[in-house]
C-alpha cells in the first residue's frame, strides 16, 4: 500500500516541476507574514503563561488546606451467575425452525448491564503548556512499551525524593517543584507517542505510569509524577494518601470491576493497585482538567509488530474450511494488563490491523456470493465450532472478558467471548447491526437483517433483531439456547460503526455525484436515532443533491446542509451564501434534537433571513443552528481576536443553546489535539473548535494564486528541497516535503501524459522498473490545487488502480503542515486501500520529516500502519 501511495505523491511533485505559477518574491512575503504571526503568538503565549502561573498558585494553595477523609469501597463485582460446564448441541430433527411456525418475540427487560456512570461529557479544550528553551536540559531514558521502544528525555530536576512522612503539604510542595521544571517537553513526547501508537485513555495512563517509573521507581514518587503529568494533560485525576501510601484515583465513563474506589459528587474515583479502606484527598479539580477516562478501544493499537497465528478448521453446508488467523502478541500483553470493564467495551472493541487483515483474507472470500442469511450462519458456525469451550472460573479462576483478538490466543472461550467475536465478524464483514443479549449466566447476540428472517427475535428502537447464539453448537440464527426461552434478557447497544459508515459512504457518493463535496473528513456527517443522515460541505456553481438543485453566487463556493432518510432519499437541502469561499466542515446533533453546523466563509454569510458580516472584508468561522426540518434557528460568528493573523493556532468557542457566545479563545497549535468540531456539555452549551492550519478558506496562502510570473521550476523545487535538508529533514523524504510545501501554496494543473514525459526525461529507468505504475500515471489526467483542495481526475472517469490503492475520479485531498515540519494529507474523498473484494477508505497520511516514516490511517475504526520510505517503500 505505502509504496504505491508514495508514487502518487511523487507524481504530484513532478507536476509541480512542469507547470506552476510562483511569485519570485513569495519567500520574502511568506517570511514577513510569519514574522507578524510569530509576534502575535509570542504575545498570546505570555498571556497564557500569566494565567497558568495564577492557576498553579491557586491550586497549590488549595492543596495545602482542603483535604477530607473518604471511605474507600471494595471494587464492584461482575455477574457471577454460574455458566454451563458443557454446551447444548442443536438437534436439527427436534430443534429446527418448523415451516410456517410463528417466531417468538423475546420479551426483554432493559436490565443494568454494567455500562458505567452517566458522567456528562465535557468537550476537551486544548491544554496550554508553558514555553521552554529549545535546548532544555535532559536525561535520556527508554523502556519497552509492549513491543515499542519509547525513548524520552526529561529534566533531571523532575527526579528526587520524598520526606519520610507523607501529608498534604508534601504533595503541594511536590506540585510547586514540578511546575518549575521543564516538563512541557516530556509531556509533548508522551503525547506524540500516544498519537503514534493510537493509544486510548487507558493506554496513555499506562504510558505515563511507566514513564514516571522510569524516572523514579519509588511507588509513591512515581504516582505523584503520574498525577502531575495526567493533570497537566487535562485529566480529572486525584492524588490521595493514607499511612504514607499514595494512591492515584480517577473517574471512568465505564464501570471498572474489582478495583477499589471512593465516591464524591456521586462519581466513583477508582484507585488501581490500592487496598486501603480510608484516604485523605481533595474535592476540587485543577482548572481545565476535565477529561474523564474512557476505556473503549474504538481504534486499534499501533504497538509492536510481533504477530503469531492459530489454525482453524470447520465445516459449513458440506464444505470444509481451513485457515490461519493472526493476533498481535504485543497487544495481547497490553490486554492482559487491562482492568475488567463493562462488557460493552469488549463488544465495541476492534482488532489490530494484522489480525483484521487475516480475518478478511480468510472469511471474506468464504461469504462472498452467499445470501446474507447463509453468510451469518457461516460465521455463526465458525465461532460455535472453531473454539474449545471452558468457563472463566475453570480457565482463569475468575471472571474475564476477551477482546475479539484474544480469542485467537487463549485455548478456551466462553459465551461472552464468543458473542463478542461473532458480533465483530458480523459488523465488520457484513456491515449489519448487532446487539448483545444478556441472560443470567449467559450472553448471546441478535442481528438486524435487511430482509425478513424467521426465528426468535426482539424489537429494539424500531429495528427487529433475530437471535444468533454462538454458544448453542451448530444452531442456526433464530434459535434461543435451551433453558433461556423464558429468561429475562438485557440489551447491550453496540456501536455498529461499519453499518453507520456504509450508510454515510452511500450518502456521500450521492452528494459527490451531484456536485457536493466535503470540506473536512473528521465530522462532516451525523446520523440520528431514526437513521436519518445529515451532511455538510460545499459546492461550486451548481449541485443536485438528489432532488434539490442549489446554485452558488457568481459561480463561487457556497455551503450546503442536507438531510437524507434511512433509505438514502433527500428530505431537504439548504445553502449558505457568501462573497467568496464558503465551506461547511462540521455537523453534529445536539442534546436538544437540533442540528449544528460549523464552517468558514469570506466577508459575509447568509442562510435565508439570517446573516453575519465580517468586518474589513475578513474571513472567519460561523456556527449555524437548524431544527430537524431544516429551518434556521440562529446563525452566529465565532468571534476570535487574532489580530487578523492566520497561522498555526486552535480556535475554541463556546455558545449557549440560544446562540450567545460565552467564550472565545485562541490556543497555540497542538498536533496531538483531535477534538475538533462541534461538541456539547451536560447543560446543552455548544463548543466549536477549529484550526487555521487545517481550515480551508481561512489560511490558504494566496501569494502565488493566479500569478503568471516566470521562473525555473526545477531550480525552485531544488531550492525548496535544500531548505528541508538544512532543517534536518530526512534525505529520502526531503524532496517530497519540498514538493508538497509548494503544492500547498500554488494553483496548478497538468495532464498525466505530461507526467509520463517528465519521467522519461528526468528518470528514464522508472518506466522499466514500474511499468504498471507508469501506465496508470497516464490515466490521472489532471491535478489541480483550488484554494487548498487538490483534485485528482482520471481518464474517462474510470478508477485507477495502483496495486493496493484505488483512486476514483474527482479524488480530493488537502495538505496541512504541523509544528516541527511534519505533514498531514487528509483524503476528503475518493481513495481506498485494499485488494480484490476488500477495500477500506483511506482517511489521511502523515509524513514524518525527521525519520522518513509514513503513517496510513484507514477505515472507520482508524486502523493505522507505519512504514519507512527507505526500508519499506522504495523499489
Amino acid at each position: 500500500m505505502g509504496k504505491k501511495f508514495i508514487i502518487l505523491l511523487v507524481f504530484m511533485a513532478c507536476g509541480l516541476m512542469l507547470k506552476a505559477q510562483v511569485d519570485k518574491d513569495f519567500d520574502e512575503i511568506r517570511k514577513a507574514q510569519m514574522k507578524e504571526f510569530e509576534k502575535f503568538v509570542e504575545q498570546s503565549q505570555k498571556q497564557f503563561e500569566q494565567y497558568t502561573d495564577s492557576i498553579n498558585k491557586e491550586f497549590s494553595d488549595y492543596l495545602r488546606k482542603n483535604w477530607t477523609e473518604f471511605k474507600v469501597f471494595a471494587g464492584v463485582k461482575p455477574d457471577t451467575t454460574p455458566k454451563p460446564k458443557a454446551l447444548p448441541k442443536y438437534n436439527p430433527v427436534v430443534d429446527r425452525i418448523k415451516p410456517g411456525a410463528i417466531p417468538t418475540e423475546i420479551k426483554v427487560q432493559l436490565m443494568p448491564t454494567g455500562q458505567g456512570l452517566n458522567i456528562s461529557p465535557v468537550p476537551i479544550t486544548p491544554f496550554v503548556q508553558k514555553e521552554e528553551p529549545a535546548e532544555s536540559p535532559g536525561t535520556s531514558r527508554n523502556y519497552d512499551f509492549y513491543g515499542t521502544r519509547f525513548e524520552f528525555q526529561s529534566d533531571p530536576e523532575m527526579n528526587g525524593s520524598l520526606p519520610a512522612e507523607i501529608h498534604n503539604t508534601t504533595i503541594a510542595n511536590f506540585w510547586d517543584r514540578l511546575n518549575k521544571t521543564a516538563y512541557t517537553s516530556l509531556l509533548q513526547q508522551m503525547n506524540n507517542a500516544r498519537t503514534s501508537m493510537n493509544l486510548n485513555d487507558w493506554g496513555f495512563y499506562v504510558l505515563v505510569k511507566k514513564t514516571s517509573e522510569a524516572i523514579n521507581p519509588d511507588k509513591n514518587y512515581s504516582r505523584l509524577l503520574s498525577w502531575f503529568f495526567l493533570t497537566k494533560s487535562g485529566y480529572r485525576i486525584r492524588i490521595a494518601y493514607t499511612d504514607n501510601q499514595i494512591a492515584l484515583m480517577f473517574p471512568s465513563a465505564n464501570t471498572l470491576y474489582d478495583i477499589r474506589f471512593f465516591i464524591t459528587d456521586n462519581i466513583k474515583f477508582y484507585a488501581p493497585d490500592f487496598n486501603q479502606n480510608v484516604v485523605l484527598t481533595y474535592a476540587k479539580d485543577f482548572p481545565g482538567a476535565t477529561r474523564v477516562f474512557d476505556m473503549n478501544l474504538y481504534s486499534p493499537l499501533n504497538i509492536g509488530d510481533k504477530y503469531d497465528a492459530r489454525q482453524f478448521k470447520f465445516s459449513f453446508q458440506n464444505k470444509d474450511y481451513s485457515f490461519a488467523l493472526k493476533y498481535n502478541v504485543n497487544s495481547i500483553d497490553f490486554y492482559k494488563d487491562y482492568p475488567l470493564c463493562d462488557l460493552k467495551v469488549y463488544f465495541d472493541a476492534v482488532m489490530t490491523p494484522g489480525a483484521k487483515e487475516s480475518v478478511f483474507d480468510a472469511l471474506k472470500p468464504a461469504i462472498d456470493g452467499l445470501s446474507t442469511a447463509d453468510a451469518v450462519n457461516l460465521l455463526l458456525t465458525f465461532v460455535q465450532n472453531g473454539f474449545a469451550y471452558k468457563n472463566d472460573l475453570d480457565q482463569y479462576g475468575k471472571e474475564k472478558f476477551d477482546f475479539p483478538e484474544e480469542d485467537f490466543y487463549y485455548p478456551y472461550t466462553d459465551c461472552d467471548d464468543r458473542a463478542v467475536l461473532f458480533s465483530y465478524l458480523v459488523k465488520e464483514l457484513l456491515g449489519l447491526k448487532v446487539i448483545g443479549v444478556v441472560y443470567p449466566g449467559h450472553v448471546a447476540t441478535a442481528v438486524s437483517f435487511p430482509e425478513e428472517e424467521a426465528g426468535d427475535y426482539l424489537l429494539y428502537k424500531g429495528d427487529k433483531y433475530v437471535i444468533a447464539d454462538p454458544t448453542y453448537i451448530n444452531a442456526p440464527f433464530g434459535l434461543t439456547m435451551p433453558g433461556k426461552n423464558n429468561a429475562k434478557a438485557g440489551i447491550i447497544e453496540l456501536l455498529n460503526g461499519q453499518s453507520t459508515g456504509a450508510q454515510l459512504a452511500s450518502v456521500w457518493d450521492k452528494v459527490n455525484a451531484g456536485g457536493g463535496f466535503a470540506g473536512d473528513n473528521r465530522q462532516n456527517a451525523a446520523v440520528d436515532a431514526e437513521g436519518n443522515t445529515y451532511v455538510t460541505g460545499y459546492f461550486k456553481g451548481y449541485a443536485d443533491l438528489g432532488g434539490a438543485t442549489l446554485t452558488s453566487k457568481d459561480n463561487t463556493e457556497d455551503v450546503f446542509v442536507a438531510r437524507y432518510n434511512q433509505a438514502g432519499n433527500l428530505l431537504w437541502a439548504i445553502k449558505g451564501t457568501d462573497d467568496g469561499i464558503g465551506r461547511g466542515y462540521n455537523i453534529n446533533l445536539g442534546p436538544d434534537g437540533n442540528v449544528y453546523v460549523g464552517g468558514s466563509c469570506e466577508k459575509l454569510m447568509a442562510f435565508g433571513a439570517f446573516n453575519i458580516i465580517f468586518p474589513k472584508n475578513k474571513s472567519g468561522l460561523f456556527l449555524l443552528k437548524l431544527n430537524k426540518g431544516g429551518e434556521v434557528q440562529w446563525l452566529k460568528q465565532a468571534d476570535f481576536d487574532t489580530n487578523g493573523k492566520g497561522g498555526d493556532v486552535i480556535l475554541y468557542s463556546k455558545f449557549s443553546p440560544e446562540g450567545e457566545q460565552l467564550k472565545s479563545e485562541v490556543y497555540p497549535f497542538d498536533p496531538n489535539y483531535e477534538d475538533y468540531g462541534i461538541k456539547f456539555d451536560g447543560s446543552g452549551n455548544v463548543y466549536y473548535s477549529a484550526s487555521f492550519a487545517s481550515t480551508l478558506g481561512l489560511n490558504v496562502d494566496k501569494i502565488a494564486l493566479g500569478l503568471e510570473t516566470g521562473f525555473d521550476a526545477i531550480v525552485t523545487l531544488k531550492d525548496e528541497t535544500e531548505k528541508q535538508l538544512s532543517a534536518n529533514c530526512d534525505r529520502v523524504i526531503a524532496g517530497l516535503f519540498g514538493a508538497i510545501s509548494l503544492i500547498r501554496l500554488n494553483d496548478f494543473s497538468l495532464s498525466g501524459k505530461t507526467i509520463q514525459q517528465a519521467f522519461e526525461k528526468y528518470n528514464p529507468g522508472f518506466k522499466k522498473k514500474a511499468p504498471k505504475v507508469f501506465e496508470c500515471m497516464g490515466k490521472l489526467s489532471i491535478i489541480k490545487n483550488n484554494n487548498g483542495v487538490i483534485t485528482v481526475q482520471t481518464e474517462d472517469k474510470q478508477s485507477v488502480l495502483l496495486d493496493k490503492i484505488k483512486i476514483t475520479d474527482g479524488t480530493k485531498l488537502k495538505v496541512t503542515f504541523l509544528p516541527g515540519g511534519d505533514a498531514r494529507l487528509d483524503i476528503l474523498n475518493g481513495v481506498k486501500v485494499g485488494k480484490a473484494i476488500i477495500w477500506f477508505t483511506l482517511n489521511y497520511v502523515k509524513l514524518f520529516r525527521s525519520n522518513g516514516n509514513v503513517l496510513f490511517d484507514y477505515d472507520s475504526d482508524h486502523s493505522q500502519v507505519t512504514m519507512n520510505v527507505q526500508k519499506d517503500m522504495l523499489f
